[in-house]
């Protein structure tokens, strides 16, 4: 399991509690207000998520931004 940065954990525990409140996923919009960045930066941020294996999403469906069942947070604090 790979570590994540602390703005990569900041940003997992947000889908977490987003869907528990919600029933649903973020989307990078959603993302991005929360943490008062861009867009393209919150869609930077799910990247990182995706590639270490802490989210997952279904290609094309909007909303479907899930964590991954089991995944413990570990970071890396080399930010």
């Amino acid at each position: 399991m790979n570590k994540l940065t602390q703005k990569q954990a900041e940003t997992f525990m947000f889908i977490k509690e987003f869907i528990k409140e919600n029933g649903f996923g973020p989307t990078r919009v959603d993302i991005a207000n929360e943490f008062d960045i861009n867009p393209n930066a919150a869609q930077h941020r799910v990247e990182g998520l995706l590639r270490k294996g802490a989210v997952t999403h279904k290609k094309g469906v909007m909303r479907s931004l899930m964590p991954v069942k089991g995944y413990r947070v570990r970071v890396n604090n080399e930010d």
